[in-house]
C-alpha cells in the first residue's frame, strides 16, 4: 500500500515534457545563443538570466527559442541554460550583447 502511495506522489510531481509554444527562462547567468544547435556554431548573441523566451523545437541538448527585442531573435539554447520558473523574479527588458 505505501508503494502504490509513492508512486502514485511520484507520478503527480514529475514535470512534464516541453513542447513548442512552452515559456522558460534563462538560468544561467549568460547563455549563449547560437545559430545552430551545435557547441561549435557561431555564437549570435548572450542572454542574462531571467530572460523569457519561447520554445519552437528542440534537437539533441539545444532548444531553439524566440524572444523580443525591437524586433523577434531567434537562435539555440543549451537545454541546461533554461529553466521552467524565474529565477529570480525580476525582470531584464534590456540584457542582450550583440
Amino acid at each position: 500500500m505505501r508503494l502504490l502511495a509513492t508512486l502514485a506522489l511520484t507520478a503527480t510531481t514529475t514535470v512534464a515534457i516541453a513542447a513548442p509554444g512552452d515559456f522558460h527562462y534563462v538560468g544561467a547567468e549568460q547563455a549563449q545563443v547560437r545559430a545552430e544547435p551545435k557547441d561549435d556554431a557561431e555564437v549570435k548573441y548572450v542572454v542574462m538570466i531571467g530572460r523569457k523566451v519561447v520554445e519552437f523545437e528542440r534537437q539533441g541538448e539545444f532548444v531553439n527559442v524566440g524572444f523580443a527585442v525591437s524586433g523577434s531573435r531567434t537562435g539555440w539554447i543549451r537545454i541546461g541554460d533554461l529553466t521552467s520558473t524565474d529565477p529570480d523574479g525580476f525582470r531584464y527588458n534590456h540584457c542582450i550583447v550583440d
